[in-house]
């Protein structure tokens, strides 16, 4: 009888769990996504899914996707230069979208959808990084340049040049594969290690040489 019981528990058990697993839609071309490719996904303030593709900007409100390219031939002084979104989307505390594509650092303007290139590719290169944003700035690395600062507020820009022997020698293959913010500093990932850079001092160490680091990740209590 014990053994009968504890059977049903079990039973009765996964039921429940299986029940409040969660449930895996898989979305492609077919519904509405511009592209297969996507780089990275973002949930903004209102709940919308923002996905950065090889073929534009797309945004998902949980049942149609609205896409925002621009045509090949589009010189709209605030629509897209180009359809290669290939980078984190984040949000500013005054609702605008920044991401990086092959024409430099965008902001897109949710409230009449329109897109303000900010940085030109000439400045940044394609292979520039969002690293964070914080309150008062958002933070952009260059490999083997430094680190751009874009005022919220009146989107004044400061350029901070890398010290960094291995990040500012242009002998290097120093791409910045990733990185992180905390209130006082940003951590970049490269193939040399894990760099570190102040946002008050503006200057920049490596903590870390010699090992191949892909990623990081700064948890609630403050470690790396």
């Amino acid at each position: 009888m014990n053994r009968l019981l504890a059977i049903l528990f079990c039973i009765l058990s996964l039921d429940a769990v299986a029940q409040n697993m969660l449930r895996l839609q898989r979305y492609t071309v077919d519904d509405g996504l511009s592209q297969s490719t996507v780089y990275s996904a973002f949930q903004d303030a209102y709940g919308f899914m923002w996905f950065a593709t090889g073929d534009g900007l797309n945004k998902f409100d949980g049942k149609q996707f609205t896409v925002y390219k621009s045509a090949y031939t589009d010189t709209a002084t605030n629509g897209l230069k180009d359809r290669n979104i290939n980078s984190r989307i984040l949000e500013d505390r005054m609702g605008r979208l920044w991401f990086t594509s092959d024409a430099g650092l965008y902001y897109m303007d949710k409230r009449n959808s329109t897109f303000h290139l900010v940085i030109d590719k000439f400045t940044t290169d394609c292979a520039s990084i969002i690293i964070d944003i914080d309150s008062s700035y958002v933070w952009v690395s260059v490999p083997r340049r430094g680190i751009f600062s874009v005022s919220v507020s009146n989107l004044r820009i400061a350029y901070y040049p890398f010290t960094d022997k291995l990040q500012a020698s242009l002998d290097t293959i120093a791409i910045i594969r990733g990185g992180c913010g905390s209130r006082t500093g940003l951590y970049l990932t490269d193939r040399y290690g894990l760099l570190y850079f102040n946002k008050t001092t503006h200057k920049d160490r490596r903590l870390i040489q010699a090992h191949d680091i892909n990623s990081s990740l700064l948890c609630h209590n403050g470690n790396l």
